[in-house]
């Protein structure tokens, strides 16, 4: 038997009945509105234009964990591998 501590928010949450559930998803969505709220306010004033962030997430080349990009699944990996072993090499 597994304490509330050692589960998922998922499985807290399916553990409750459908009217909690529906309490903690407008309030899960409440949050995720808010924080977008500031965090376009907070980027609008340090200048930076609407929607930057959500334009060119993932473009930095030198990050190896970016997503795949959905060309071609063996590309993508191989692309994968190429940006592990340039992130392995001393600079």
């Amino acid at each position: 038997m597994t304490t509330i501590l050692e589960q998922t928010l998922t499985e807290i949450v399916q553990e409750l009945q459908t009217e909690q559930r529906d309490k903690v998803r407008e309030f899960a969505e409440f949050l995720l509105l808010k924080q977008r709220r500031e965090l376009a306010q907070q980027a609008t004033a340090n200048g930076w234009p609407e929607g930057y962030f959500e334009r060119t997430a993932g473009s930095i080349p030198d990050f190896p964990d970016r997503d795949n990009q959905g060309i071609n699944p063996l590309l993508d990996d191989i692309i994968d591998d190429l940006r592990l072993d340039i992130a392995k090499q001393p600079s």
